[in-house]
């Protein structure tokens, strides 16, 4: 798996949040996940995969059957029942996931559109600290976009994920999808904090996954994905030296 340098960025920010402020967030809403579903202003740029929405039709062509399309709400659905048992079994029973995913199954949407084109949220590592601007802008925008529906409590939830159309960077073997987004755990620095619910709901993190890692001719499922990157809402850490990237416990 490649390592996003963004991904040291924002473990240091998770570094940052005082311990004490964690073990609050240990409320009765501890086992609640919010999952939102977004996609992107459709494109035809080669520096990202796919046009900016979920494949929601069968293809005949797709090669293995693992991780095909449709990738629609039931796939989702499957993935996040995935995670639950993972963590229920991980914690010997202790800790049982209870997972919503917006647009809901029966909405007229499948997902929130935001407002640019991938692209446009990783521009690149040329420039790190406008890579971060826009990171941090897509956090507002899924958030905003999906709070201006209304439909959302968002109060009801101790973690998020934000599942989005396309493939990630981490996978993209040959380099030639660079604006692909980066899988990671986003922590928000003090004060850049989503306000939803009419602003009476900060929320400061979430965990960005992708609708496949299938690309450059390698296929996969995102199970590994989403529960690395949820293990993070709930406070683990990476085993790997996230300021060299080696290995801190062994190949896997």
């Amino acid at each position: 798996r490649r390592v996003h340098p963004g991904e040291s960025y924002f473990a240091q920010q998770r570094a940052q949040v005082n311990p004490r402020e964690r073990k609050s967030n240990r409320s009765s809403n501890f086992d609640k996940l919010l999952v939102l579903l977004v996609d992107f202003q459709e494109d035809s740029d080669p520096r990202t995969t796919g046009n900016g929405k979920f494949e929601l039709d069968f293809d005949p062509t797709y090669p293995v059957s693992i991780g095909a399309p449709p990738r629609d709400y039931r796939f989702f659905q499957y993935h996040l029942e995935a995670l639950k048992y993972y963590y229920l079994a991980a914690s010997l029973g202790n800790y049982e996931l209870d997972y919503e995913i917006f647009p809901s199954e029966n909405d007229s949407k499948f997902a929130y559109t935001l407002p640019q084109q991938m692209a446009y949220y990783n521009p690149g590592l040329e420039d790190f600290d406008l890579f971060v601007e826009r990171v941090e802008e897509y956090f507002h925008d899924v958030f905003a976009t999906a709070d201006s529906y209304g439909e959302i409590d968002f109060s009801r939830y101790g973690h998020f994920v934000i599942i989005h159309a396309g493939s990630d960077w981490q996978h993209d073997i040959y380099g030639d999808t660079p604006s692909d987004l980066p899988s990671f755990f986003i922590q928000m620095g003090q004060g850049k904090e989503a306000l939803v619910n009419n602003g009476q709901v900060s929320i400061s993190n979430a965990a960005n996954v992708p609708e496949t890692i299938s690309q450059d001719g390698r296929y996969g499922v995102i199970n590994a994905v989403l529960a690395h990157e949820f293990g993070h809402s709930l406070g683990f850490i990476d085993l790997y030296n996230v300021n060299n990237f080696h290995p801190g416990v062994g190949y896997w």
